[in-house]
């Protein structure tokens, strides 16, 4: 069984990893012995801004010894994310289609801790993308490193950017985002 950390809008390469291992047949779960680290993705997340590519940072408040901390509001940080979001990706093709579904987890109280709040927004993918849908062995598992081109919105400005945040995906190409996984 394939252990993952819980991240925050994880990467489209993390996605990936999971697709093909439900292709591969095989199961996934979040590591329920995952340890605290700072300056990971557990807490921070890359999009796509007209300059190029953004790292979006929760702040958090200081945790008991081997535990997932608690949100912090320092900095009003559910605001400036979802603003992020929004002016990033309010002219991608699918952001208006998904944008409700993930704007209530950036509301103030909406989540007390930092797992609550990626398990949420991973739930949220994961029905967008359909993964609960994955047949095993449904087609063969090409493997390479390198990501595919997509869409993004300022692709013409900052050429493609790869590994961005999974909602980068989402966002730019909607329900076929599984077929660049």
């Amino acid at each position: 069984m394939l252990l993952l950390p819980l991240y925050y809008l994880a990467p489209v390469s993390y996605y990936s990893r999971i697709y093909r291992t439900l292709l591969a047949g095989e199961n996934f779960g979040f590591d329920p012995h995952d340890r605290w680290e700072k300056q990971t993705l557990r807490s921070r997340c890359y999009i796509a801004g007209p300059q190029g590519r953004m790292m979006l940072t929760i702040p958090v408040a200081h945790a008991e010894r081997d535990q997932m901390p608690l949100l912090s509001d320092h900095g009003n940080w559910r605001h400036q994310h979802w603003n992020a979001l929004v002016s990033s990706y309010r002219q991608s093709p699918f952001f208006d289609y998904y944008a409700d579904d993930f704007a209530p987890h950036y509301q103030p109280g909406a989540h007390q801790s930092l797992q609550s709040l990626n398990r949420a927004l991973h739930d949220v993918v994961w029905e967008h993308l359909g993964l609960g849908s994955v047949v095993a062995g449904s087609r063969p598992l090409p493997h390479s490193d390198e990501q595919r081109e997509y869409y993004q919105v300022f692709k013409s400005r900052t050429g493609f950017l790869p590994d961005l945040s999974i909602v980068d995906l989402l966002f730019n190409m909607g329900p076929e985002a599984r077929l660049y996984l």
